[in-house]
This record gives C-alpha cells, sequence and structure tokens, in this order.
C-alpha cells in the first residue's frame, strides 16, 4: 500500500506540473486584416456587420429589424451579396444573424471571457457621418481606440461591456475588439445625459450573449479563451487568466477525486484478493492430496484475473431551439398579375428630376451582361444610375432581364417604389411594359420603348 501511495502522489505532482497557461502578445490589432472580415450592411441607410462564421453575419437587432433581405457589400470592395435574415433577437438582446451565401471572408475569432478594466479595446465600421464628410460611401472602415470601462448586466439580465469608443449611427453591429483583434461585443448604443451634461456612454452587447445563441442553433464559431498581453502598457487581461487557472484547478481536483476513488477501489479490491488467496492457498493444499493441484489452481487464477468493476456511464443532452420570426409581408401591396410583354431593343425610364429632363436608358444586351442587373438611386458610388432628389434611396430599385422580360424590383428602399400607383413588396420582382408608370420617393418616370 505504501507503494500504491507513492505511485498516486506521484501522478498528482505530473498532473500540476502539466498546467499550461497561455498568453498573446499585441500591441494593437491589425487593421488591414480586420476590415476583410467587415461587410457593410445596406438597407434603406446602413449598418454594420462582421463575420462570426463562413457564410454567417452578425449585427444588430435595429439594425436588421423588419427587413429579410440586405445587400452585403464586403469592406474595401463595392461587390453586392446577397443576405438573408437567420436569427433575429429584441430590443434588449440587440443580436441579429444574417446568411449570405458565397461570402468570401475569414469569420473573426471572439472572446468569450470578461475583459479588464481599463485594457484597450476598439470599434470599427461605417459611420455615417464619414459618409456625410466625403460625400460617397466609404468602401474602408473607421476605426476607434479606448478603454473597457465595466462589464455588467443590465435591467433585462443580458450582459453588456461599457466602453469609451466612439460610437455613431452606421456603427451599429460592428465588433468590439482587444488587442488580440478578437471580438468583445456588438457595437449597440450611446447615451448623453443633457440634465447633467455628461459626456456620452458607449456600450456593446457582450460576445457571449452571441455565442450562446450560436450554439442553441449549432453554428460554428472560434473562441479563444487565452489571455491577451497589452504590450504598449506592459500589461494583460487578468481576467481570462484567472479563468484559465480556475478551470484548470477545478480539472486537477476532479483528478484528485478520481484517483482516491481508484485508491478505495483497489484497497478494496487487495482486501478480498487477499482473502480468496488465503481460500486458493487452503484448497490447493486439498487438491495437491487428490492430485490435481495444478489444474484447479490455474483455472481459479485465470478466473481471478478475468474479473473486472463494472461501471455506468449516462449522458443528457438537451437542445434549445428559437423560433425564427421575419417581418409582416402584409403591409405591402403587390401589383396585379399581368401578362409580360416581351422587349427587343430595351426600354427607357424618362420624367424630370430637379428641373431637369432625364432619359435612363436600359438596353436588353447591357441587363443580359450585367447579372445582378441596372440599379437606380441616390448614391453616385452604389448605383448604375444616380437621381439627386432627397426623397430617392441611395440604392432605390434595380430592373433586370428575364428571358425577354424586364423586371423591376425595389431594393427596400426607405421610400418605396410604386408601379402604376401600386406599391411594390421589396425583392420581389414585377414585370415592366411600354406606358407603365414608376414612381421613386416624389420622382416619377415613364416607361417608353427604347
Amino acid at each position: 500500500m505504501n507503494i500504491l501511495s507513492g505511485i498516486l502522489g506521484s501522478c498528482l505532482t505530473v498532473a500540476a506540473l502539466s498546467l499550461s497557461i497561455v498568453v498573446k502578445v499585441n500591441a494593437a490589432p491589425d487593421v488591414d486584416a480586420v476590415e476583410r472580415s467587415i461587410v457593410r450592411v445596406v438597407i434603406g441607410g446602413h449598418g454594420t456587420g462582421w463575420v462570426v462564421s463562413p457564410g454567417v453575419v452578425a449585427t444588430n437587432w435595429h439594425v436588421a429589424e423588419g427587413q429579410t433581405s440586405y445587400d452585403i457589400i464586403p469592406a474595401g470592395t463595392t461587390d453586392v451579396y446577397r443576405g438573408t435574415l437567420r436569427w433575429i433577437g429584441d430590443s434588449e438582446r440587440d443580436i441579429a444573424l444574417i446568411d449570405v451565401p458565397g461570402l468570401p471572408l475569414e469569420p473573426f475569432t471572439i472572446h468569450t471571457g470578461d475583459p479588464r478594466r481599463g485594457s484597450q479595446s476598439y470599434t470599427v465600421g461605417f459611420p455615417g457621418l464619414g459618409d456625410d464628410l466625403t460625400g460617397r460611401a466609404n468602401t474602408n472602415v473607421s476605426v476607434y481606440g479606448g478603454t473597457i470601462a465595466l462589464v455588467v448586466e443590465n435591467s433585462a439580465g443580458i450582459k453588456i461591456v461599457q466602453h469609451t469608443n466612439i460610437v455613431n449611427a452606421g456603427n451599429s453591429g460592428g465588433p468590439l475588439l482587444d488587442n488580440c483583434g478578437r471580438v468583445l461585443g456588438l457595437t449597440t448604443w450611446g447615451v448623453e445625459n443633457q440634465q447633467y451634461q455628461a459626456d456620452f456612454i458607449w456600450a456593446s452587447v457582450h460576445v457571449s450573449e452571441l455565442a450562446r445563441q450560436m450554439d442553441s442553433l449549432g453554428i460554428s464559431y472560434q473562441n479563444d479563451t487565452d489571455a491577451c498581453v497589452d504590450a504598449a502598457a506592459g500589461t494583460f487581461d487578468t481576467s481570462a487568466l484567472d479563468s484559465q487557472l480556475s478551470t484548470q484547478s477545478q480539472a486537477l481536483s476532479q483528478q484528485e477525486a478520481a484517483l482516491s476513488q481508484q485508491e478505495a477501489a483497489i484497497s478494496q479490491q487487495a482486501a478480498v484478493l487477499s482473502e480468496q488467496s488465503k481460500a486458493l492457498e487452503q484448497f490447493t493444499r486439498q487438491m495437491y492430496i487428490y492430485g490435481s493441484a495444478g489444474a484447479v489452481l490455474l483455472a481459479l487464477t485465470l478466473a481471478l484475473a478475468l474479473r473486472r468493476p463494472r461501471q455506468q456511464i449516462v449522458q443528457a443532452i438537451s437542445n434549445v431551439s428559437r423560433k425564427i420570426t421575419g417581418f409582416n409581408p402584409e403591409q405591402y401591396t403587390d401589383r396585379p398579375a399581368g401578362r409580360p410583354v416581351a422587349v427587343k431593343s430595351g426600354l427607357a425610364l424618362s420624367g424630370t428630376v430637379a428641373g431637369k429632363n432625364i432619359n435612363l436608358p436600359f438596353d436588353v444586351k447591357a441587363l443580359a451582361r450585367e447579372a445582378h442587373g441596372i440599379s437606380v438611386g441616390r448614391q453616385l458610388d452604389l448605383v448604375d444610375y444616380c437621381l439627386e432628389d432627397p426623397t430617392v434611396s441611395r440604392r432605390h430599385l434595380r430592373l433586370s432581364l428575364n428571358k425577354d422580360v424586364i423586371e423591376v424590383e425595389d431594393l427596400n428602399s426607405s421610400g418605396g417604389t410604386f408601379l402604376n400607383g401600386k406599391q411594390l413588396l421589396p425583392f420581389r420582382k414585377s414585370a415592366v411594359k411600354v406606358g407603365d408608370r414608376l414612381k421613386l420617393g416624389n420622382v416619377e418616370l415613364w416607361v417608353s420603348q427604347l
């Protein structure tokens, strides 16, 4: 038994020495690398999103609310991908997930541990004021630095991260990053107390809230629990280190308990074997008397060697699912079904904008070359034809070719698209023909033969 105790003690010593703590050293995230996983989420206005899993974009509830389809534009490009709503939270759990098939961007790594108060952090996104400053939709992201102020639960029990990073309209849904470029939360809102003339307080939804929802939906993601060293300040996030130590300490305690149980079981087996050995010795003497002691001893030895304790393992698994809801399309009225009319050369949209006569040609050959169609809106660098009218959305409508029929679809514009007085359902195509009337905000256009 002394030898056995020595062996068990050695095992515990080895287990304790095998504990390892991993930390990462970084002065700031690589903005160019970060930008390759950021997208602009375009609706009537826009918000920011980021890739959390292959083909899955995370953003805010208040960015995605009321819609089911979105135009997704990767940072640094003008490429447009179509996204559809996967899951949406509520005003308290300000999170939404959008499926974007074919999106060729690498996912971020998240960090579900609590960041240390006073540690550095960064918000990344597309602030609307930045677009207004340049007069165009910026393709590159804006980066704001700050510090973590507090990690706390709000009145609804949702975990949030309070920080000093600036948040503007358009940043909503973007990532809150640490020095290692890992996502700590989703940029959400700012509050100003005018009564006391206080500066803004900004907050992000803790990324653990998103991870919990992705677990329930069966969506994979990368979670890095290692500590991140702030090389500039010479400090690191001790909360992650404490979490590692706690986890490994619990594992060591479990190992000690398991070894203690094994030691007790071995002691019991040793006592049983001792009694069996005495009985065997006595039985062997008797067998020798009858001349068959050798065969009997072999049989008993095999029987004892083959005895093993039995264990039962019970595993319980529970799956949680949420009903995915979308917006109510009954608030729109589809155009009454009509017979599509084939056109040979194309159509033109004619009308008056800001006192000027316009004529927008939609040639059949040009439409055939453009897989995504030809778009019309107010933002010059986001559309093919620009209408300088404040009632027209940045990306308002799109015309495309379906065999020999030209079709129009509303791009979820703020003022809607009306065909012959009937409002079109967003992203639902309707055939247009010569003599039809289109209305975009306050702009009326007539369809004629090209």
